[in-house]
């Protein structure tokens, strides 16, 4: 059977909504924020059965590509969704065949995906344009966090605007996709409506920063963490200030493969211009994704 997938249009708004609901159960406040934030008819894709939208995804511009000699406009395919009576039938994969096409037609040098579980990975690399392309470091730390001296970093909120610059100044050459300031205001609110923050943490070594959420059960999710020139336990220690916990996950920028045991695939990347040379890894780095939203 083949399966049509098309631009949603505004009609489509409430049942949409429904739809992100059944699948991945978020809160109306969740829902609402991502629709007020971001939603465009043009960057959404359904997949309809009769008048019933099987599955849909969204187009999200997020900023761009860097590497140490270019920077590609960078949209992010997010939040496909395929119902559950529709599933294994081909919806899901209209839907995210047609986003790639409507980046690509739009202008976007790269598009990546984060999927949500590995057999995603595996999927996506059989079916579509997207490969393997993006690690991610990913620790928990315990409550007994100590910083090294009695020298405890500053740690205060942080706007968009603030946390790019920080980002950019800690990132630096290392290949990464550089969010814009719609996105990270968006990770801001999501940050917010989960107990947390933007943080810019900072100490006579060094600077950092980081996206904060609270898990339901009271885990401390660190989003993302950057650090330059202090101890990754050191900006793990100031933000147990502001948030104590029994347990801290944080994701970092992946410095090496192989042995690592905290290394993880995390995102996959499709290029407008096949013949890109899609290495751009320094000797010691993989290329770091960044915020997920999820």
């Amino acid at each position: 059977m083949s399966v049509y997938a098309r631009n949603a249009c505004s009609g489509d708004i409430g049942a949409l909504k429904a739809l992100w609901k059944t699948v991945f159960g978020d809160s109306d406040e969740h829902i609402e924020a991502f629709y007020e934030h971001y939603f465009n008819p043009e960057m959404a894709v359904v997949a309809d059965d009769g008048l019933v939208p099987a599955a849909a995804g969204y187009l999200l511009p997020v900023g761009s590509y860097h590497t140490t000699e270019s920077a590609l406009p960078c949209a992010m395919v997010y939040a496909v969704a395929a119902h559950p009576d529709y599933r294994n039938r081909g919806y899901g994969m209209a839907v995210v065949s047609k986003l790639i096409s409507t980046a690509f037609d739009s202008g976007y040098g790269a598009i990546v995906i984060c999927p949500t579980e590995d057999s995603l990975f595996e999927y996506y690399s059989r079916n579509t344009e997207f490969r393997d392309f993006f690690h991610v470091d990913e620790r928990v730390f315990t409550s007994f966090i100590q910083p090294e001296s009695d020298d405890m970093p500053l740690i205060t909120p942080a706007d968009a605007n603030d946390y790019i610059l920080l980002s950019r100044q800690i990132l630096g050459d290392w290949p990464h996709i550089e969010f814009d300031e719609l996105a990270v205001s968006y990770q801001a609110l999501l940050c917010r409506q989960n107990g947390g923050s933007l943080y810019r943490i900072e100490s006579h070594r060094g600077i950092a920063c980081a996206a904060v959420e609270i898990e339901p059960e009271g885990t401390v999710s660190i989003k993302e963490l950057l650090v330059s020139g202090m101890r990754d336990d050191d900006a793990i220690a100031a933000i147990a200030s502001k948030h104590q916990s029994q347990r801290y996950i944080a994701r970092m920028p992946a410095t090496l493969l192989g042995s690592r045991p905290y290394v993880r695939r995390f995102g996959m990347i499709a290029f407008r211009d096949k013949t890109f040379d899609t290495a751009f890894r320094m000797a010691n780095r993989t290329p770091y994704y960044g915020l997920a939203f999820d």
